[in-house]
């Protein structure tokens, strides 16, 4: 299958596809932003086969502490930014017969305290998946707790608010969450623009016609 990326990191482009000439840097919880995405992708693709909403990360912290404007823009971006997008992209979606992949997080399912704002929008998008998915072929991915940056930044600023070293705090999270270990992200020998095997492409695949929601 033969992929054109049209979104991507806004903070470090290089490292998501060569296609430089399809790089608006918008905000996708900007509504008029959007439509100027459609127009470029149609424009210089023709069509929109699949829609991945993969935008952002909402702010962490205690519930008491969280800003009703923490609130607004963590929903703004993930929440409200696949909502338009995939009201712009509906009528190529449905001419194409494509698919719309929504990355949520496995806090939609299972919230924790300091995750009041992520666990929220995760829950509003896997709702919204469902919805959808009466309409279309439209799936959501919950990734679990995968060593990422951030999670390496809450580890840290975890063992600060408790003055205990950065491995023990990672310990606590673990046994709090539930799970064996944190995963790990694959490392490849050269980096590629294309998603794994198991990532959102699949949901586009013929075999996945059955999938939904």
């Amino acid at each position: 299958m033969q992929t054109s990326v049209v979104g991507s990191n806004v903070k470090n482009p290089s490292a998501v596809t060569p296609n430089r000439q399809l790089r608006p840097r918008i905000k996708t919880g900007c509504k008029y932003l959007v439509q100027t995405l459609r127009a470029r992708t149609v424009a210089r693709v023709g069509h929109i086969d699949l829609v991945v909403n993969n935008a952002g990360a909402t702010k962490c912290g205690d519930f008491l502490a969280l800003t009703e404007q923490d609130w607004s823009e963590g929903f703004a971006l993930k929440f409200f930014g696949a909502v338009r997008l995939c009201r712009a992209a509906w009528p190529h979606l449905v001419a194409s017969r494509g698919s719309v992949v929504n990355i949520a997080g496995v806090g939609g399912r299972t919230g924790s305290a300091e995750f009041a704002i992520g666990g929220s929008v995760n829950a509003a998008l896997l709702n919204l998946t469902k919805c959808l998915a009466d309409r279309g072929r439209v799936n959501a991915i919950n990734p679990g707790s995968i060593r990422t940056d951030r999670l390496a930044a809450r580890i840290r600023r975890l063992a600060e608010e408790q003055g205990i070293p950065e491995g023990e705090a990672a310990r606590q999270m673990v046994e709090r969450l539930g799970i064996a270990r944190f995963g790990s992200r694959a490392r490849s020998p050269t980096p590629s623009p294309s998603w794994p095997a198991s990532g959102p492409p699949t949901f586009r695949a013929p075999c996945s016609t059955w999938t939904a929601g």
